[in-house]
């Protein structure tokens, strides 16, 4: 088959996956691997719209294929819906794709059952296994596959994203908090706020302010949502007190720990920046 000619100009990050998809003969089957977020469903929708020479939103020759909701596995069923396909013509365009995406969720049988079809593929058909997690598939059926890896995006390059896309006004904060995930960066545009206001906890003066501010706290909130505290908690540090945040990590991961035994989240904060405050009258 020709080289692609993929227009990825309106995607970010992953140079190189971009150089290897440009810029060579595609394999019938791809496994585009790396961290979740990263952009790998985005990829893989461009590959197959070149492939099928159409932009459809839906396409008769395109088969995106996720993991069942009620067992989140693919199940043998589905799999087996795939293959019958696989002996069918393209409807319109010169070949069938089929996206599988969370391939790592393919039960072993459902994988077995695959296995021949990505051994010997029909010549009109090719497949892209998408998956953050490659090391929970068969080797049988990583060894068939053509690999494709994926990266974090760049801090620089995410910030730019988020300034010229989306007129972020704390892009950068958001890309340096989202570690290079396109996914979980316009998660945190679209929740911009943390669960309390983080500069307040860190300008009071006493326990009776700190009390205050962290009154109106409840204990129904979600562990990403404490996860995403504490990041902040660690990200206003850095830039305040870069040179304090190694004494910091502790007492992060000591709070983390109080609530898995179950501790209100309000006292654990309470003792989170006691401590921080006493730490800093030391140090002083």
């Amino acid at each position: 088959m020709d080289p692609l000619t993929c227009n990825f100009s309106h995607l970010i990050g992953n140079a190189g996956a971009k150089e290897m998809l440009s810029h060579s003969t595609l394999p019938q089957v791809l496994i585009f691997h790396g961290p979740r977020g990263v952009g790998k469903g985005l990829f893989a929708l461009e590959v197959a719209q070149t492939l099928l020479r159409s932009r459809k939103a839906q396409h008769p020759d395109l088969h995106i294929v996720q993991p069942d909701p009620e067992s989140d596995q693919h199940l043998v069923a589905e799999i087996r819906k795939i293959i019958d396909e696989t002996s069918l013509p393209p409807f319109e365009a010169p070949c069938k794709v089929f996206i599988i995406h969370d391939a790592e969720k393919m039960l072993p049988a459902s994988s077995n059952t695959l296995l021949k079809t990505l051994e010997e593929p029909p010549a009109d058909t090719r497949f892209i296994l998408v998956t953050s997690q490659p090391s929970l598939i068969l080797p049988t059926i990583i060894s068939r596959c053509s690999k494709v890896p994926f990266y974090p995006v760049p801090d620089e390059e995410l910030t730019l994203f988020l300034q010229e896309k989306h007129h972020a006004p704390d892009a950068k904060k958001i890309a340096l908090l989202s570690e290079g995930s396109i996914a979980e960066a316009l998660i945190r545009l679209s929740h911009p706020k943390p669960i309390i206001p983080v500069n307040e906890l860190f300008s009071s003066k006493g326990y009776t302010e700190l009390h205050q501010i962290l009154h109106p706290i409840s204990d129904d909130h979600s562990t990403l949502e404490t996860d995403r505290l504490f990041e902040e908690i660690l990200y206003y540090i850095r830039e305040h007190d870069p040179f304090r945040l190694e004494s910091a990590i502790p007492l992060i991961q000591d709070a983390r720990i109080a609530l898995f035994h179950h501790i209100k989240l309000k006292t654990v904060l309470e003792r989170l920046f006691i401590q921080w405050q006493l730490q800093n009258s030391f140090a002083r």
